[in-house]
């Protein structure tokens, strides 16, 4: 019959205590790591707008409405003055984590949509403006951090 066994003696007990107390206090310096993926996921967030045109789940933006398309000359969402693009930066990061915002005063309409807007040009009521999420971590994006997470444990 197969099997296997497990036998832990005080030496292995030692060599596993003194990896989980590294481990422990690898972990309390983490801010260079959370650095990194920050800036990282700025690039990525900045990508998603100038590249994919997705949202962090990898879902499609709506297109455009017709009016819009003719007043912009383009049929390119959540580009017209790259105020979106350009307000995406690192906010906090510490040994717990990192934040990435978006400074632009329109974001939080764009990330999650209106309903009932008005516009510019057009007077009357429209139905609503799509969201087209672009903060977020899409499975990519969990991936490299994770990566880099390892990296730096690994190294320290």
């Amino acid at each position: 019959m197969p099997s296997f066994s497990v036998r832990m003696n005080a030496e292995s007990l030692a060599q596993l205590n003194k990896r989980i107390t590294k481990l422990l206090q690898d972990a309390e310096h983490m801010e260079p790591v959370w650095q990194q993926a920050a800036e990282y996921m700025v690039r990525s967030t900045q990508n998603r707008i100038n590249k994919t045109q997705t949202s962090p789940s990898g879902e499609r933006w709506a297109g455009l409405a017709a009016l819009t398309i003719k007043l912009k000359g383009t049929d390119w969402p959540l580009y017209a003055t790259g105020k979106l693009v350009g307000g995406i930066h690192t906010g906090d990061v510490d040994n717990h984590g990192f934040q990435v915002v978006s400074d632009a005063k329109y974001s939080s309409y764009v990330q999650d949509g209106v309903k009932n807007s008005r516009g510019k040009y057009k007077k009357k009521t429209t139905p609503h403006s799509p969201a087209r999420p672009f903060m977020g971590f899409s499975a990519e994006n969990a991936r490299r951090i994770s990566k880099m997470i390892r990296d730096h444990l690994k190294a320290t």
